[in-house]
């Protein structure tokens, strides 16, 4: 599993909600092919030179659940993404 479960251990212990870091930072750990993320996460990368350079090596990166901004895509695109 890549979010372990935590009650498991402590059972107040609230679930791991995923969110842009964690989320790059278990694709690249798990050495994930590719990406799947909500639009709001490539918006948050695409200010973080390290993120987009991680993303550029994933063989894809989708998106889904709504509209990715046009500036945002524009910069992933020409880094490589």
């Amino acid at each position: 599993s890549v979010y372990a479960p935590t009650a498991y251990e402590d059972p107040t212990k609230l679930p791991v909600v995923a969110n842009a870091r964690n989320a790059l930072e278990n694709a690249i750990m798990t050495k994930s092919g590719g990406f799947f993320v909500v639009p709001a996460f490539l918006e948050e990368w695409v200010s973080i030179p390290e993120s987009v350079k991680q993303l550029s090596t994933f063989l894809y990166v989708c998106y889904g659940g709504g509209p990715l901004a046009k500036k945002a895509g524009e910069a992933l695109v020409s880094a490589g993404v």
